[in-house]
């Protein structure tokens, strides 16, 4: 299910706010091993284009929060797969209280998704975010003194792309399908 989002930008991107990212890094993969089993799948089988990491990053065991004078809290997380082409998270708890905004968003910020809202929660909780291109995601969750702990967050799968299906690095070489 692809998330409408409203636009906008970060705020720390916005407020130039640097934060010592607390970076996660995911297991290496062997993207040659994947590539063969993908050339010899069964035909009928669903197109794999990523690694699904199985993790369990939440507001609470992951990330780093930063506080405003005002209580205004954000939450920030960054996740770096060797080699991607692009990241896409999948999320089994996704509440976002009113007045909240969460972002996901490149190293260099020339590729961000959101702003999502309250308008994006779903009845099961479930959400998912776009592929970002590069092989380091960056999270962020602002959330108002008003709404304090109200948020939900937890991320159930990381997806590494390794076969670059959107041509994000302009290039075709020898990983290409």
């Amino acid at each position: 299910i692809l998330q409408d989002s409203k636009g906008g930008m970060p705020f720390t991107v916005k407020n130039n706010i640097q934060s010592n990212d607390n970076i996660i890094e995911m297991e290496t993969i062997d993207i040659d091993i994947l590539l063969e089993e993908d050339r010899n799948t069964p035909i009928g089988r669903p197109f794999r284009y990523g690694n699904k990491f199985n993790v369990d990053f939440s507001l609470n065991n992951s990330g780093d929060w930063i506080e405003s004078n005002n209580g205004d809290r954000i939450w920030k997380l960054s996740i770096h797969t060797k080699d991607a082409y692009a990241i896409c998270l999948e999320y089994d708890q996704f509440y976002l209280p009113e007045g909240a905004t969460f972002f996901v968003y490149n190293d260099e910020k020339d590729m961000i998704s959101g702003a999502y809202t309250d308008d994006n929660n779903q009845p099961d909780m479930l959400f998912s975010t776009p592929l970002i291109k590069g092989d380091i995601i960056h999270i962020e969750y602002y959330e108002p003194a008003n709404v304090y702990g109200e948020g939900i967050i937890n991320i159930d799968y990381v997806i590494h792309d390794y076969k670059d299906i959107f041509n994000f690095s302009n290039t075709r070489d020898s990983r290409s399908c």
